[in-house]
């Protein structure tokens, strides 16, 4: 770290700020226009029809990291957004003082930056950065042969070790997106 870091003299500051009620109103506990990026997000989520738990995780996340640049005297994240200035040194103080354990700053920053270019109606680049995870639906032909050779597989292991059970998940995770793909290609609903 530089000489000058910005990591602010009583890291935890922010912390107790943190464990507040997630319906409890953040606006004072930060700059208006961050307040208003923050409430555009949460719209934003639950239009995309989010889950509560993610829309409120997110939500909750977000304002810890705009408390954090806050309690840093960086300024509103709303305005360092839309001036086009790089966050990377502030996220990696942040990452370094153990927040963002889930690594999903840096996307929920992407978010952010469609919402405040007005991307409202446009639909998200990142589906899976919020939410429930991508589901490979492959074709009904697929899925038992899928299947049956992810379970053979799992069979034929000697020592089944984690490493190697991921190994043959994986596979059968690919070969579902394979045939998801395909079907989606063909036109096949």
């Amino acid at each position: 770290m530089h000489d000058d870091a910005i990591v602010p003299s009583t890291p935890n500051t922010f912390a107790s700020e943190s464990l507040r009620a997630p319906d409890q109103p953040i606006a004072e506990q930060m700059p208006a226009e961050d307040a208003e990026l923050l409430a555009k997000f949460r719209l934003d989520a639950e239009r995309r029809k989010l889950t509560p738990g993610a829309i409120g995780n997110s939500v909750s996340g977000l304002g810890v990291f705009i408390r954090f640049l806050h309690a840093i005297n960086k300024g509103p994240l709303a305005s360092r957004l839309r001036g086009g200035s790089s966050l990377d040194e502030e996220i990696s103080v942040y990452k370094s003082l153990g927040r963002d354990s889930r690594n999903s700053i840096k996307s929920t920053l992407n978010v952010l930056r469609r919402l405040l270019r007005g991307g409202e109606e446009a639909e998200a680049v990142e589906p899976r950065v919020l939410g429930r995870p991508r589901q490979l639906i492959p074709h009904p032909e697929d899925a038992p042969l899928i299947e049956a050779a992810l379970c053979q597989s799992l069979n034929d292991l000697r020592t089944p070790t984690t490493k190697l059970r991921q190994a043959a998940q994986q596979r059968a995770r690919r070969l579902r997106a394979l045939s998801a793909w395909l079907k989606k290609m063909a036109g096949e609903p």
